[in-house]
């Protein structure tokens, strides 16, 4: 957040003097003036989420007195509450529901809001294997591999295997063998949701894919 204040408008340095004018052999009454310095000030504003430390610089050669500082501001007006909701008949009816909700200052637009409920709907709509593996000092894999990845997994009993999108990774280094490098990797079940994917000939075609959920 930036914020600054003008000089003479909102802060104002000087000194007081105090004046005795005669008139005519009269002595009128003793009038204080204030003497503006501010043309050689300067004001730097540290704005924080709920406080601000202001501070003036007297640029004079001369001790003067901050005779006034204004900080003005505009007060945070509440968002409007956006909501989307969805649901699968069809995997209510095969697993049962559940629940979900979301609370997040991100979504602001109810198309978002709806998109996102949707998304999830078509995520969780199957039941997801809690699926993960590790590598043990298998080089280069255990450096070369990257959030997103796509890898194939095979089950040693039934040789069956299917496309897994690495989602978490773990690396684990023990010295007291030897190096041991061992990297956790967590999987989800691979569908291609028509995202974006840059550098690519096909998936990275713009107007075609999707940035994000």
């Amino acid at each position: 957040m930036s914020v600054s204040a003008t000089k003479s408008t909102d802060y104002q340095i000087g000194y007081y003097t105090t004046v005795v004018s005669v008139t005519a052999g009269r002595t009128l009454p003793a009038t204080t003036l204030l003497v503006d310095k501010t043309a050689l000030a300067s004001a730097t504003i540290d704005a924080g989420a709920t406080s601000a430390v202001c501070s003036v610089f007297n640029g004079n050669d001369i001790p003067v007195y901050l005779v006034r500082f204004n900080l003005k501001g505009y007060p945070a007006q509440r968002a409007s509450v956006v909501a989307g909701e969805a649901q699968s008949t069809s995997s209510q009816l095969l697993y049962g529901r559940r629940d979900k909700t979301v609370q997040t200052d991100l979504m602001f637009l109810t198309t978002y809001a709806q998109a996102y409920a949707e998304w999830l709907v078509y995520e969780r709509m199957r039941p997801l294997a809690d699926v993960s593996f590790s590598l043990k000092n298998v080089w280069p894999d255990v450096l070369a591999r990257e959030l997103g990845d796509i890898v194939h997994l095979v089950e040693s009993n039934a040789a069956v295997g299917s496309r897994y999108a690495v989602t978490g990774l773990t690396h684990t280094v023990n010295l007291a063998r030897g190096l041991e490098h061992e990297l956790e990797h967590r999987l989800a079940h691979w569908r291609d949701q028509q995202y974006l994917v840059l550098n690519d000939s096909t998936l990275g075609v713009l107007d075609s894919r999707r940035l994000s959920f």
